[in-house]
């Protein structure tokens, strides 16, 4: 009971010391400010991060798998990559008599940088893909209007497109696209489906994207190389539906036992352990900053603390003099240096709350949320809390040595 008095009374204390060194106070708590502020907005960006790596994952599915030339976690030496011949449409056709395994499989190919046209109207960066009627599995539940395009129309060639939300958007600012023309290489298209916005941070062009069916797409380009999309049967994992593809596709490269594969199988496990990597490396830059912040904060507030504790040497006479004991000395002294810091963590969230809603509505993005996180607040003020008791604790014991004859001739 007589401990809570004592921290009851330091807080009095405490705020009466901040209360009457106004302008000392405030110059304290900018440096907890500054400090605390890092620490949430790096902790709000490493969040969001972390979300836009979860939704981009999330696109490729967990029980997908990709076949192509090239290794997506670029753990494959270029010089061997560049040497792998090119996935074509015949193989494709080789393979889907052996994917008993799979549910759905289907090629595609694209076309980056792709001009599309409306009118007067017109999107330069567009994504062009070829695909058969198969890709309607994996985008079902993005369709935001109309339909994907049938068996019929990819097997003769129809031209029909189904396009991103930004090309939506772009091309139809008055809306209702379905049933309108676009023109792609000289060739009319005519909209019969209007994808949902998928974008993510780091997948930000997929909203562009337009896909046709892959013999108008040949027909327009020529023979191109594929990717191959597989997705396997619901009691396999995703590791057992990329062996059993592995073996499938050796099967159709004609490749001999014990020689290298000419093709990556690529899965959203194997991005997920690069994205791991890639976390990691942010994660320790980011708490490496953090750490030179806390102790530029640190350093600041006990430089301050010990002037305090120098102008308060006769207080602290005083209340030796009446039989304060040391540890109520040093209570008091950490309890000022909490009580700044707590107020300074306030200040911050309140500034980090402003600019985190500022940069969201004002810049769109869309992978952070627009408030602090309620986590990240209590780490602000948990920090803030260890500031106050690291930059106190070393003048508080100074002062708490302080003899009570030595202390009353301070003048």
């Amino acid at each position: 009971m007589r401990v809570l008095i004592e921290i009851y009374e330091s807080i009095l204390l405490a705020l009466k010391a901040v209360w009457s060194n106004k302008v000392r106070s405030f110059l304290t708590t900018l440096s907890v400010v500054v400090g605390v502020s890092f620490v949430t907005l790096m902790g709000w960006i490493l969040q969001g991060l972390d979300n836009a790596l979860e939704e981009t994952l999330s696109m490729f599915g967990q029980d997908v798998v990709h076949v192509d030339r090239w290794d997506w976690t670029n753990q494959t030496d270029w010089r061997e990559l560049i040497k792998r011949k090119p996935l074509r449409l015949k193989h494709f056709k080789e393979l889907e008599p052996k994917l008993d395994f799979a549910q759905y499989a289907y090629p595609s190919t694209r076309n980056n940088g792709a001009t599309i046209k409306r009118l007067d109207r017109a999107i330069k960066d567009a994504m062009v893909i070829g695909t058969t009627d198969e890709a309607a599995f994996g985008l079902a539940s993005n369709m935001e209007s109309g339909r994907f395009f049938s068996s019929v129309e990819a097997q003769h060639a129809s031209p029909v497109a189904v396009i991103g939300s930004l090309v939506a958007e772009h091309l139809f600012p008055e809306g209702a696209p379905l049933g309108k023309r676009i023109k792609y290489k000289g060739r009319n298209y005519t909209v019969i489906g209007v994808l949902s916005s998928r974008a993510t941070l780091i997948m930000d062009f997929v909203d562009k994207e337009v896909y046709i069916p892959m013999k108008s797409f040949v027909n327009q380009n020529g023979k191109t190389q594929i990717l191959i999309t597989v997705k396997g049967l619901p009691h396999l994992t995703q590791e057992q539906t990329s062996d059993e593809l592995i073996g499938a596709m050796r099967s159709v490269r004609n490749l001999s036992p014990g020689s290298k594969e000419d093709f990556s199988v690529n899965s959203s496990e194997a991005l997920a352990e690069m994205f791991d990597e890639f976390r990691i490396v942010v994660w320790g830059v980011g708490l490496i900053l953090t750490g030179l912040s806390f102790f530029v904060g640190v350093v600041g507030i006990t430089n301050i603390m010990f002037v305090s504790v120098t102008e308060r040497k006769r207080e602290i006479g005083v209340r030796k003099a009446l039989g304060a004991r040391r540890r109520s000395i040093i209570l008091q002294f950490l309890t000022e240096a909490v009580v700044l810091c707590i107020i300074g963590a306030f200040m911050s969230l309140a500034l980090c709350s402003a600019i985190v809603y500022f940069a969201v509505t004002q810049f769109e993005l869309t992978f952070a949320p627009p408030h602090i996180p309620p986590f990240w607040a209590f780490a602000a003020i948990a920090t803030a809390s260890i500031f106050g008791v690291l930059s106190g604790l070393i003048p508080a014991m100074s002062g708490a040595r302080i003899s009570p004859i030595e202390a009353l001739r301070y003048e």
